[in-house]
């Protein structure tokens, strides 16, 4: 593991977790990935602290070596970065002591990550705090809605004519429909094919099966996708659709459900949160 002899001041973030616990542990932040999930196109909405677009100007597929260097950071948080920014890991600790995923590339759980930067950062009890908050949030979450208990989910994000069905407890949207009382029904879970990040692909002739689910988020990224899914016949025909059951969600909640953290999900269950007790209440 990384040691860091003191305090680090000058904090770069290469992923979208990075900087979200980051910010929320007010880090200086000198240099970190621009957010696409959010009005100005660097910061997500649930920043605890939005940064300035000269901060937030890093590619999170390609990060930039000059800027982060120019930056002169004292630590590079990387337990988010994404799998292609891994090509830069052997220059990248000549600029700064860096902190890397501890199980591989997107797969390190968010109270892993959490509890890393916390300890990296010094602010182990703060971080601390924020996992405390969060499970606090979902409780609460849990104890005001108890239609949800027992009931089946599926997260599907879909891109193209292409969609993924999250299904493996290692995918962190799955563990956290779990944590709300929402578990992926056995149809979903017995789909064969390999499993990337815990998610299975089905072709648009297998949509069907998140007709065994009680509800359906499904990620919906552009007005055209939404519109086009809802009006393909083999969805519309679905007693998930029909009863209201089936919930399109847009991008930056698919981020906050796919990838959630401490700070994003709070954000989730304000947004995501009504629309699942909604349509579960019947």
């Amino acid at each position: 593991p990384v040691t860091v002899s003191e305090k680090p001041v000058r904090v770069v973030t290469l992923g979208y977790t990075d900087t979200d616990v980051a910010n929320a542990l007010g880090a200086e932040i000198v240099a970190a990935v621009a957010s696409p999930f959010g009005d100005d196109g660097v910061n997500p909405y649930w920043a605890a602290t939005p940064l300035s677009a000269e901060v937030a100007s890093l590619d999170v597929q390609t990060p930039n070596l000059e800027v982060i260097a120019a930056a002169d950071p004292d630590i590079i948080l990387a337990m988010g970065a994404y799998p292609s920014a891994i090509e830069l890991y052997d220059e990248l600790p000549q600029i700064a002591p860096m902190i890397t995923p501890t199980t591989g590339p997107l797969l390190d759980s968010a109270e892993d990550v959490t509890i890393t930067i916390g300890r990296a950062l010094g602010e182990s009890e703060a971080a601390a705090q924020l996992l405390a908050d969060a499970d606090q949030a979902i409780d609460d979450f849990v104890a005001a809605n108890p239609q949800l208990a027992g009931k089946t989910a599926v997260f599907a994000p879909r891109e193209g004519t292409n969609t993924a069905i999250f299904i493996d407890e290692s995918a962190a949207s799955v563990a956290l429909l779990r944590q709300l009382g929402l578990e992926a029904p056995d149809e979903v879970t017995s789909l064969s094919g390999d499993r990337i990040f815990g998610a299975t692909f089905i072709s648009d002739e297998q949509i069907a099966v998140i007709d065994s689910a009680d509800v359906a988020v499904v990620g919906l990224y552009t007005d055209e996708a939404r519109e086009a899914f809802l009006a393909m016949p083999t969805v519309a025909s679905l007693s998930i659709a029909s009863e209201g059951r089936l919930i399109p969600i847009d991008r930056t909640l698919g981020a906050a459900l796919q990838t959630p953290n401490p700070v994003s999900v709070h954000y989730l269950l304000s947004e995501l949160g009504p629309q699942l007790a909604a349509a579960l209440d019947g």
